[in-house]
């Protein structure tokens, strides 16, 4: 797709998606529309085949060389939070919005997990929490207020807390949401 001409082009195949296609999708026709100059371009595409991806659609910009990597525009048919796992290992653990809106922390030894500011009066996070002993979250950074008489649960060992984080109306704590514990 990357040495597609300015305009439409499309681009299908049945046996595997291309090394800079939006998907590893096996099966994929997309659309694609490429505008812009020889070195500053942008690239969006649109999957065009029944099944789960119908109607995503990808967005691209070539800076000289270097082509940006593709990102999902969202619509009603389209979203699918953006979810990251990782492990705490050390004694802090902070949070980043670039690593998604749902975040899976696998806990390695007692950890402090260092809240973000929220973005907006209508952003959201959530973290699931999985010891892997008899470890514990603590939270630090922006200041996070649990539901009126209520505290956090014990979590087992591989079981999973999840906490869902909405921030309050002045955008300056997150209230937190107790999801709950689940066995893995």
């Amino acid at each position: 797709m990357s040495a597609a001409p300015i305009g439409w082009a499309t681009f299908a195949d049945a046996t595997g998606a291309g090394t800079d296609w939006p998907t590893t999708l096996a099966s994929s026709c997309w659309n694609v529309f490429t505008y812009g100059t020889s070195i500053r371009k942008t690239q969006r595409a649109s999957q065009v085949l029944a099944g789960g991806q119908q109607g995503w659609v990808f967005e691209r910009q070539l800076q000289d060389s270097t082509w940006s990597p593709w990102q999902r525009l969202f619509s009603d048919r389209a979203l699918i939070e953006f979810h990251a796992l990782f492990e705490a290992r050390s004694a802090t653990t902070n949070i980043s919005f670039s690593n998604g809106s749902i975040q899976t922390i696998t806990l390695y030894q007692n950890t402090s997990i260092v809240m973000p500011a929220p973005r907006d009066i209508g952003d959201q996070l959530t973290l699931r929490i999985i010891p892997t002993g008899a470890f514990s979250a603590s939270f630090s950074g922006t200041p996070i207020r649990l539901p009126i008489g209520a505290s956090l649960p014990t979590v087992g060992p591989f079981q999973r807390l999840t906490l869902t984080f909405v921030p309050r109306y002045d955008g300056a704590v997150w209230d937190a949401f107790i999801g709950g514990v689940h066995e893995s």
